[in-house]
């Protein structure tokens, strides 16, 4: 589609005629301010070829230019498929549509009314909507190449638009021949299945559900006459095993009692060398024990005559050093004493330096209340100088009257009411405008006084619904306008301008800006007295002048009291360092002398105490030597109570250890003859008792089971169950394989229907990578390779970006606003370069790129000229000098009523 010239009157804010064009082949951009009806032209052209021209409701009702019962009209010249047609349209009241086409040099009606919108969908593939206005899922092709004003995104593409951007890419599988074939396939499908897959049950249910139920039935009836037949087979071999196990029973039997008489024996010597094992266990045990008591007898002899040796020798040795020790420990208090003297005189002769440090801090005291009184006297002169200055900025203050913030705001809305209402009842009253030749007089109705006008002279007279005059020597002149509420507006304006009137009374001017500036000097005004303030409270630091005026009277008295002390400081004042110098050199002599002093009454201190603990311990070590020799000599004679001399204990322990061999020996002979019978025998008996008791019960349970086994088999050999069940299982098999069949040709249709879909779905979302490509070139243009491939659904709509640094693709709500601007603009150009391959499509742009800055929307205005071999391009805008660089462009100006 091709836009020639579009022609708009009686539309909202263009009130008059505006006609448009003839639009340039490559772009077209159409400038103007805001609200003089860019949008407007948008809007008209969108409703002459999408929407009915007898379309209601209250949203067509606002096209109507305000205040004025003017009905919208608008015509569109345009050519589609190198035909070229008209279409003339008026809404609301008497709505009427003409399409003509351009035949002989001229245009011939083609068809009116609801027949012209019907022409109009079918030649540009839109469809109605259901009720209202249409929006741009109507709008056919159009819905990707016309993008409204704050509608860039593409958030929803109608099926149709889609089908067609897939055909322009050559998807085969949607044409006429794959449409028939995908018809069959899903025609055989939903014989037998349901949307979902599932096959169809009731009345129009395949004959596999009936086939099925009568399998279900002679399953059953089969499984019945097989479980007769199976019992028969089971009560036969009931019999049979019945009878074996009968014999079984009584062979085991007989076996069990052979080998129960061989366990007996084996019993009786098991229990036998287990007997002489224990006796043999229990000597050896005796015999180790008496062993082991003559070895710690002799071992405990031995120990106490070794101690009593060592301790002797010990306590001999202790007693001699203990006599040098006392020697030792007399020598060291001696020296410790003399050492204390000398350390008692060094401290005495320090604390002389008491009165010297009194005479320092005395000075220390001067200097200090002679520093704080003159700090304090400045600080007062500064805090006083500022108290001074905030004074007079709170009387600057006192003395300005200014509104609040939140008054000027209500002046400025309610100014702009009065002006809007102002404008309103200018619009709702009618005008006249005499201009005499010669001086006249005019009186205008009713009840006015005459109002000279001089010759050449314009004056205009308003009111609503009539102007009436009357002028001497003319006659009655009068104008009448459609009836509207100029009365309402009216009083509107008064009482508007009375509330004015009353909220800047207390002010020198109504004027919000005048008011503002009054605001703006109070409010610097308050910042400086704030200002002020917080300077002063810093500087006072939570005190008061008071407080600080007693400070200063305080530390002036302390500095006098010492004065009177120390006269000769008023005029010149103690050198503190020198002072300080004097008695530290003092104090440093003193401190070495008590340094030394100290020093060597810690070394003889250290020295006695180690004499002193040198004595104690080897006082307390003869001690204890003298108690563990009483306490051996003790041990020794109670081991020798008994008179038994150590030989004697000798020649026992060996007696008693030759016992424990014998007994060893004969045990282990025991064992290894234990170790030839079989383990534990005695529960082994236990278990071949209780098995002959179990078999026997067995036999006799044996030939019950066969006894009623032969009853059973008798009655099931009656009832004939074989023959019946052979019949139903050749009729099951007979059902089964026709089943098998019908189940057969359905899962066939269902994966041929299965494959077709998936075909279907991976040549569709194919479609997308040709678009994605011609988009991402697009945007990799405008914005660098950082941002990335585009990407796109299966339905051609955005989702976002692929960065080559990011692992995962970025949605874009992620992206700055000027990028998502341009993306969503390349996937509408690389569409419409799609939909362009058969013709020349029309691109309309209203007011985008409103976030794109100067050096990207200048690649972008590069793109749009080189995509002008295939596209028209139209562009509103209110930013003409954006669109300045487009080199071969035309441009229109909209120039408001």
């Amino acid at each position: 589609m091709i836009l020639h010239q579009l022609q708009v009157a009686h539309w909202r804010s263009l009130v008059d005629p505006v006609t448009i064009g003839p639009f340039d082949q490559g772009i077209t951009v159409i400038h103007a301010p805001n609200g003089t009806g860019k949008s407007s032209l948008f809007e008209a052209l969108q409703l002459a070829l999408f929407d009915s021209h007898a379309v209601g409701g209250q949203e067509i009702l606002t096209i109507r230019p305000w205040g004025r019962p003017l009905n919208p009209k608008v015509s569109v010249d345009f050519s589609h498929k190198d035909t070229r047609y008209l279409v003339e349209k008026t809404f609301i009241d008497s709505p009427s549509a003409l399409l003509s086409r351009w035949e002989d040099g001229k245009f011939i009606r083609l068809a009116e009314g609801r027949e012209a919108d019907a022409e109009l969908r079918a030649l540009l593939g839109s469809s109605a909507p259901g009720r209202g206005l249409s929006n741009s899922v109507h709008w056919g092709l159009s819905q990707v190449l016309w993008s409204p004003q704050g509608l860039l995104a593409l958030k929803e593409l109608a099926p149709s638009v889609s089908e067609n951007i897939r055909a322009s890419l050559g998807v085969q599988i949607s044409g006429d021949g794959g449409g028939k074939i995908g018809a069959l396939i899903r025609e055989s499908f939903l014989t037998y299945h349901t949307d979902q897959g599932k096959i169809i049950k009731g009345k129009n249910a395949p004959a596999i559900v009936s086939l099925e139920d009568e399998l279900t039935r002679f399953s059953r009836q089969n499984q019945l006459l097989q479980t007769k037949y199976e019992e028969h087979i089971v009560a036969s071999r009931t019999v049979e095993d019945a009878r074996h196990l009968r014999a079984q029973k009584r062979r085991e039997a007989e076996a069990i009692g052979i080998a129960l008489e061989t366990t007996q024996e084996e019993v009786e010597r098991h229990q036998r060398l287990t007997s002489e094992l224990q006796a043999h266990q229990e000597k050896l045990l005796l015999a180790n024990e008496r062993a082991s008591a003559v070895a710690r007898i002799l071992a405990q002899i031995q120990a106490a005559q070794t101690d009593l040796t060592s301790f002797s020798t010990t306590i001999v040795s202790s007693e001699n050093r203990l006599a040098e020790l006392d020697k030792e420990k007399n020598a060291t208090q001696l020296r410790l004493d003399h050492a204390r003297q000398q350390r008692d005189f060094a401290r005495t002769a320090a604390e002389g330096l008491h009165a010297e440090e009194r005479h320092i801090e005395e000075a220390r005291s001067y200097l200090s209340f002679y520093e704080e009184s003159a700090v304090l006297k400045n600080r007062l002169v500064r805090l006083r100088d500022t108290d001074t200055l905030l004074q007079q900025a709170k009387i600057r203050r006192a003395a300005l009257l200014a509104p609040e913030a939140r008054e000027i705001a209500a002046l400025r809305k309610l100014t702009s009411t009065i002006a809007e209402t102002t404008a309103a009842l200018q619009a709702s009253q009618i005008h006249l405008t005499l201009e005499p030749i010669a001086a006249i007089n005019v009186i205008q109705l009713p009840g006015t006084t005459p109002l000279p006008v001089a010759s050449n002279q314009k004056h205009t007279f308003s009111a609503s619904p009539e102007v009436l005059l009357d002028v001497p020597g003319f006659g009655r002149i009068s104008a009448i306008g459609p009836v509207s509420n100029a009365s309402h507006l009216a009083g509107q304006l008064r009482s508007a301008t009375e509330k004015l009137t009353s909220l800047t009374r207390a002010y020198p001017s109504q004027d919000p800006d005048q008011l503002q500036l009054l605001r703006d000097q109070a409010a610097t005004l308050d910042s400086e007295v704030q200002a002020l303030e917080a300077r002063l409270l810093t500087a006072l630091d939570g005190q008061t002048f008071a407080v600080l005026d007693r400070q200063l009277a305080t530390a002036t008295a302390a500095l006098q009291a010492i004065a009177a002390q120390q006269p000769g400081w008023t005029q010149s004042p103690p050198q503190l360092s020198q002072l300080q110098l004097a008695l530290d050199r003092q104090r440093a002599s003193h401190q070495q002398t008590l340094r030394e002093a100290e020093k060597a009454w810690d070394q003889a201190q250290n020295a006695h105490l180690a004499s002193d603990r040198q004595h104690l311990e080897t006082a307390n070590a003869l001690k204890n030597n003298q108690l563990n020799l009483a306490s051996a000599q003790t041990r020794l004679a109670d081991l020798s109570r008994d008179a038994v001399s150590s030989d004697d204990l000798e020649k026992r322990q060996i007696t008693h250890l030759r016992e424990a061999r014998e007994a060893e020996l004969l045990g282990k002979d025991c064992t290894e003859r234990l170790q030839q019978l079989p383990p534990n025998p005695t529960a082994q008996l236990v278990i071949l008792r209780k098995q002959k008791e179990t078999l026997a019960a067995a036999e006799a349970t044996a030939r019950d089971r066969e006894t009623e086994a032969e009853t059973r088999l008798q009655i099931l050999t009656q009832e004939g169950s074989y023959s019946r069940w052979v019949e139903a299982a050749e009729q099951l098999a007979l059902l089964t394989e026709r089943i098998a069949r019908e189940r057969l040709q359905i899962d066939a249709i269902r994966l041929l229907h299965e494959t077709w879909q998936q075909c279907k779905t991976e040549a569709i979302a194919a479609v997308a990578a040709p678009v994605e490509k011609a988009a991402s070139q697009l945007l990799a243009r405008i914005a660098g390779p950082r941002i990335g491939r585009v990407r796109l659904t299966e339905n051609f709509l955005p989702t976002g970006t692929s960065p080559s640094l990011a692992t995962d693709p970025v949605h874009f709500d992620n992206l700055s606003m000027g990028e998502q601007e341009q993306l969503f603009l390349v996937t509408r150009l690389a569409l419409a370069q799609v939909l362009a391959k058969k013709e020349r499509q029309l691109v309309v742009l209203d007011d985008v790129l409103t976030a794109t800055d100067t050096a990207r929307l200048a690649r972008i205005l590069g793109l749009l000229e080189e995509l002008t071999d295939r596209l028209q391009i139209v562009v509103l805008t209110c930013h003409p000098e954006r669109f300045g660089g487009l080199a071969q462009a035309t441009f229109h100006e909209l120039r408001p009523s």
